[in-house]
């Protein structure tokens, strides 16, 4: 006896179809649970940095961190966690919009908009960034491996 081809793909879709559609349901609401715990980490990180909370950014930004600011400099975490604590800059407000979360597996990439307002060396800086942002999960915790944003518009 032998089965067509045809035949044995209409009853593997019996089969494996409500299975898949099971299964991507589940992924579906652990997506939404993971995509608030990067939200929820990303706000944390923004008002850290207003407030100069150097503790707390120790937590959430990775040891091998990658920020490239606006200007084009590029520093590691002890670089920008210097910068913050000389408070050569300062972050005033922080604010993300359009913020979009796309995950693969352990890691997140987030890309959105942020109006921001900087005090530098005797100057205020009122823009707005586009931003991407990189966090991985590793023991249960997300961390920021890479920021880069770039100015649109200056006020």
């Amino acid at each position: 006896m032998s089965i067509r081809p045809a035949s044995l793909l209409s009853v593997l879709s019996v089969f494996l179809l409500p299975a898949a559609a099971c299964s991507q349901q589940v992924v579906s609401e652990d997506s939404e649970a993971l995509r608030r715990e990067v939200l929820e980490v990303q706000t944390a990180r923004f008002t850290a940095m207003i407030e100069a909370d150097i503790a707390e950014l120790e937590n959430v930004l990775s040891d091998d961190l990658t920020y490239k600011h606006t200007g084009g400099q590029t520093e590691t975490k002890e670089d920008f966690l210097s910068t913050l604590r000389s408070q050569t800059l300062k972050y005033e407000t922080i604010q993300p919009k359009d913020v979009q979360i796309r995950l693969y597996g352990s890691v997140a990439v987030v890309t959105g908009l942020s109006d921001m307002l900087v005090t530098g060396v005797d100057q205020v800086y009122s823009f707005t960034i586009r931003f991407i942002e990189v966090y991985r999960r590793t023991d249960g915790s997300w961390e920021l491996v890479a920021w880069q944003s770039t100015r649109l518009r200056e006020e």
